[in-house]
């Protein structure tokens, strides 16, 4: 492997920005340089990048995608998806169990790893699944290398896994979490809301119906009952895709009480409200749905004072066809990772974010959920040379530059105050000059245990 050096950057480590650069040897950060490291003479095999001045930040881990791979490579693969999130400055990510075969056992999980082996643009790990079928596969999972459990908690309409919807399932799913030493991730809404809510709503042509069907009580419902279960269990919780203030306010009463709780948001819930449902229509339909300008505000301000730990994106491309029909009729879910990297940042560009929030709910933080704080989401000697390079050139977000095969996001046409330059994973330049340039080398990746208790 080649050397590598970045000249001329404003780096982001320990919490601060300085000028300087980086030295990059064998994948692992060997230097930081106050200087533009121009009086150094690189060596024959060395690359030298640049950075005009930009911004050099850890490359985010997104703790949250579907990859779709095994088993729908029609709605994306790992080679389109990894490539989309190079395309971000994203060096890392978790991808969701719901592929086919679904992940719920050892021999799966390595099947899927064959899979993937030598098609991914970014390193990697895999989530696998809790339900109702694989309860004596947990511990297997754990030691084949899962990188957490994720459980529904409402009955999915597409394929395994189940959701789980028995309560004493839930409570030993979730103590057989514990004790395999991995985190619980939840899909948190409750299953007979749901249902009961789409008969409301049944033959609706609105947008704002797919709102209407999914009321705050759906989540905050079953954020409550997990963090309950979760504190009996003894297990760290993880509440993916929080959409309500009510749901942030129960995580952040849980860890006054000392609970292990953590929760993400993505940028759809961050940045946009049911003001957009009308114009956006299908490309703003997902589940748990974006809700309130109030709501909205909740987990924005969650986020600057770092009560809301996590941005990922819940990255589900579909296709055409999928996002073709009535409000409660079509496939829901969107496209997000090669976009939520540049849309945070302009949050803070634009002054309204810190700089050092975004990073860590990017990067530094979803590294310490895998057990891999200080090796992954920061720039400092001796880590992964996981690198995204910005520099603050405003541009307009748009459809047909989506690496992704998935094309529906509400963000086409939003004007972003950066732009990605280069993306650097494990040391190989993926992304230059804003264009892939790299193979699909991305490395597997496991949690290291135990995991760190978090917050």
């Amino acid at each position: 492997m080649t050397g590598l050096t970045v000249r001329n950057a404003r780096v982001f480590a320990d919490g601060r920005l300085f000028r300087g650069g980086v030295r990059v040897e064998n994948g692992v950060i060997t230097a930081l340089e106050t200087s533009d490291g121009s009086e150094r003479t690189p060596g024959r095999a060395h690359e030298v990048i640049d950075a005009q001045g930009g911004w050099l930040l850890p490359g985010a881990i997104d703790l949250h995608v579907h990859f779709r791979d095994p088993g729908r490579p029609e709605k994306e693969d790992f080679g389109s998806g990894s490539a989309a999130a190079a395309l971000g400055g994203v060096t890392t990510v978790l991808d969701m169990p719901n592929t086919d075969p679904a992940v719920l056992d050892a021999e799966t999980l390595a099947g899927k790893r064959e899979a993937i082996d030598g098609r991914s643009y970014v390193d990697y790990g895999l989530i696998a699944a809790a339900d109702p079928s694989n309860a004596d596969r947990i511990a297997e999972l754990a030691t084949a290398g899962a990188a957490a459990f994720k459980i529904f908690l409402y009955e999915r309409r597409d394929a395994p896994p189940s959701g789980v919807l028995d309560d004493a399932v839930l409570l030993d799913l979730l103590r057989r979490i514990g004790r395999a030493g991995l985190r619980a991730h939840v899909h948190a809404e409750n299953d007979s809301l749901v249902k009961a809510g789409r008969r409301a709503e049944a033959g609706a042509e609105d947008w704002p119906a797919h709102l209407r069907s999914r009321a705050p009580l759906v989540e905050e419902e079953a954020v409550s009952r997990a963090i309950l279960f979760a504190r009996e269990a003894g297990v760290p919780l993880h509440v993916c895709h929080l959409s309500t203030a009510a749901g942030l306010e129960l995580v952040r009463g849980a860890r006054r009480r000392g609970q292990a709780v953590t929760a993400e948001a993505t940028p759809q819930h961050l940045l946009l409200d049911e003001s957009g449902y009308p114009g956006k229509g299908a490309d703003l339909v997902m589940v748990p749905p974006v809700r309130t300008g109030d709501d909205r505000a909740a987990l924005y301000a969650g986020l600057a004072r770092g009560d809301l730990d996590v941005v990922a994106t819940d990255h589900a491309p579909h296709t055409a066809s999928d996002k073709t029909g009535a409000p409660l009729a079509i496939s829901t879910g969107l496209v997000g990772v090669q976009w939520s990297y540049p849309l945070m940042l302009s949050e803070v560009i634009a002054g309204r974010l810190p700089l050092d929030r975004v990073v860590d709910a990017m990067s530094a933080l979803p590294a310490a959920l895998l057990g891999l704080r200080g090796r992954k989401g920061v720039i400092r000697v001796g880590a992964d040379a996981d690198l995204a390079l910005f520099l603050a050139r405003p541009s307009v977000l748009r459809r047909d530059d989506l690496r992704s095969r998935g094309r529906s996001t509400p963000f086409d046409g939003a004007p972003v105050l950066c732009r990605l330059d280069s993306t650097v994973v494990g040391g190989r330049v993926q992304v230059r000059d804003g264009a892939l340039v790299g193979r699909p080398t991305g490395r597997f990746v496991a949690p290291r245990l135990p995991l760190a208790r978090i917050p």
